[in-house]
């Protein structure tokens, strides 16, 4: 697991934009392709920010439904204590 995290970390901080970084996580490893793939796609997205991600990516996430009911709700609990999280 750490040289997988190693690895996407590298790929990720290389990679000109999203595509590239998934495509350089395919080359780069065979077997674990869906894991590196997966770290180096969330590590793109915690470093460059939601709007470097390719709309069409967020769309065919695993459980999108369950982030966006989950965002909702943080959203709506944040507006109704003020921004307040305890």
């Amino acid at each position: 697991m750490l040289q997988a995290l190693a690895l996407a970390r590298r790929i990720t901080g290389d990679a000109k934009d999203f595509k590239a970084a998934i495509a350089a996580a395919k080359r780069s490893v065979h077997d674990d392709a869906p894991l590196v793939a997966g770290l180096v796609g969330t590590m793109f997205g915690l470093q460059h920010g939601f709007d470097a991600l390719p709309a069409d990516a967020i769309g065919r996430l695993a459980g999108r439904q369950h982030l966006d009911v989950a965002v909702e709700h943080c959203l709506a609990r944040m507006t109704a204590t003020g921004g307040a999280t305890t």
